[in-house]
Order: C-alpha cells, then structure tokens, then sequence
C-alpha cells in the first residue's frame, strides 16, 4: 500500500474500461492509493457507456479491444468532451491516427505506477491543449 500522503490524483474519479478484472482491480487499488476519490470499473463497452452517460470522470483509462467490441469510438466521444485519456492497449497505436490527439498511449503491460503518471499526463495535456 502507498503512504497516504502520495496522493497524485487527489479527489479524482476515474473510469478505468478494462476487460481483464485482475489487471482492472490492480489499477483501482492504485489510483485509490494515489488518492483517487471514486474509481469505477466497466469490462464492457455497453457498461462503460452506461457509466459514462450517468457521470463525469476526470479521466478515463481504455482499453480498445473489449468482449462486446472495440472502444475507439468512446474514445473519440470522451476526446472531443476534452476528458483526459489514456489509451492501455497490448495493440501498437498512435493517438492521432485513431483521431485521439488528446490522448496518451500506455502500452500493455505496464505497472499501475505507470498508468498513475499516465493518468496525469493526460490530465496536463487536456489542460494545455
């Protein structure tokens, strides 16, 4: 566990879209050890929609390839909003071929300390763009 004092997403809540649950709970755990205020979890594209429509996120984690499809178009709703993305992905990408300019990639597999920076870098990339 994290000392209570790193608290880099300080009062976030955070969509992590993630079909593997073992990979989805380490990232809850961490973004709650950083400080995150809320952190939902949808393995599939219909929930992640349904969640996404019901509340605002701070920042959304995506995996682009779920059991009931891909989630590029998410991707591109969540962008255009100006919500802060992180692509985490095992599939090669670039962020503006898949018309994502705002978002950044977190290659699979990656440590939950690297998606916590990921995190952050896409909320400072949505504040500067």
């Amino acid at each position: 566990m994290i000392a209570a004092t790193n608290q880099l997403l300080n009062g976030m809540s955070i969509l992590i879209v993630e079909d593997d649950m073992l990979v989805a709970k380490a990232l809850e755990e961490a973004f709650n050890d950083h400080g995150a205020r809320k952190v939902r979890l949808a393995m599939l594209k219909s929930k992640a929609r349904k969640l996404i429509a019901k509340g605002i996120f701070d920042a959304v984690v995506l995996d682009l390839r779920l059991p009931d499809g891909e989630t590029i178009g998410i991707g591109q709703e969540l962008s255009a909003k100006r919500i802060p993305l992180v692509i985490y992905s095992g599939h090669a990408c670039d962020e503006t071929d898949l018309g994502l300019p705002g978002a950044v990639f977190c290659p699979k597999p990656s440590s939950p300390e690297r998606l916590v920076n990921s995190v952050i870098a896409a909320c400072e990339k949505c504040k500067v763009s």
